[in-house]
C-alpha cells in the first residue's frame, strides 16, 4: 500500500492512494489520484467579481498484472472526474503496458495511454449539444540500465498522438547504503531530485520538482509499506 502528497507552489495540492494485493494468477492494484487546483475569481461579463470557483481533477485505477518469465503485462481501467469552475466532466479510458528484460541488466518497458479515453460534459447549457469529447493515445517507451553495483540509469520518450513534437526524460538512481537511496532525474528540461530512506516494511520518500512557471519548486513526499 502506499500514499503521497504533493504542495505545488501556486497553492494546489495533489495527493494518491492504492493498494495491490497477489491473485493466484498475477497482481490486481485499485487507486485513486486527485490534484486541487485552488480557487479563482469568478466574474460577470462586466469583468466584476461575482465569487470564487475552484479547479478540481479525479482519476480512480483498477489494475491488473502478470509476469510471464522476463516479461509482464498489465492494464489499468480508470475513471475520471474534472471540474473547473462551473463546468464538471466526467469520462474514462484504458492504459496497456509490457516490460521486457531484453538482457539481465536491460529492461525495456511500452506503455499506451488512454485507449478510447475522453470526457463527457455533465452540464446542460443553452444552444449546446452534450457529446464524449475523445482524447488522443499517448504512448511511452522507457529503458532502464540495471547495474549490480546500487545504480541505476533510465531514459524514456512520449509520444503525444495530437502533437507533432516528443517529449523525452531520463533519471538515475543510486543506493548509497541498504537502507537509503537517491536519485535525480530530468523531464522536458525540468529538474527534479529525491530520496528514499527503507526502514523495514516501509520506503519514505521526499521529492522536489522545478516548476518552470513560477521559477520554484513542487515538494511531494510519500510512504509506502508491505504487509
Amino acid at each position: 500500500m502506499g500514499m503521497s502528497g504533493t504542495r505545488l507552489l501556486y497553492g494546489g495540492y495533489a495527493g494518491f492512494v492504492g493498494m495491490a494485493f497477489n491473485l493466484p494468477t498475477g497482481v490486481m492494484g485499485i487507486g485513486s489520484y486527485t490534484l486541487y487546483g485552488g480557487s479563482f475569481a469568478r466574474r460577470d461579463l462586466n469583468g466584476f467579481k461575482n465569487g470564487e470557483c475552484i479547479y478540481l481533477a479525479s482519476a480512480f485505477y483498477l489494475s491488473y498484472g502478470v509476469s510471464l518469465g522476463v516479461s509482464s503485462f498489465g492494464f489499468s481501467f480508470k475513471g475520471m472526474y474534472e471540474r473547473n469552475g462551473n463546468s464538471t466532466f466526467a469520462g474514462g479510458g484504458v492504459d496497456v503496458g509490457t516490460q521486457v528484460y531484453v538482457l539481465p541488466i536491460l529492461k525495456v518497458g511500452l506503455t499506451i495511454q488512454d485507449l478510447g479515453g475522453g470526457m463527457y460534459p455533465l452540464d446542460s447549457r443553452l444552444g449546446e449539444r452534450k457529446r464524449y469529447n475523445m482524447s488522443y493515445p499517448t504512448l511511452r517507451l522507457g529503458i532502464a540500465l540495471i547495474t549490480n553495483r546500487n545504480f541505476t540509469l533510465s531514459v524514456s520518450g512520449i509520444k503525444h498522438l495530437d502533437r507533432s513534437t516528443f517529449g523525452y526524460g531520463a533519471g538515475a538512481e543510486y543506493a548509497i547504503v541498504k537502507w537509503a537511496s537517491v536519485y535525480i532525474g530530468i523531464h522536458d528540461l525540468v529538474f527534479s531530485a529525491g530520496l528514499t530512506f527503507h526502514v523495514v516494511q516501509f520506503d519514505v520518500s521526499y521529492a522536489f520538482t522545478l516548476d518552470t512557471v513560477s521559477k520554484g519548486f513542487n515538494h511531494t513526499a510519500s510512504v509506502a509499506f508491505l504487509f
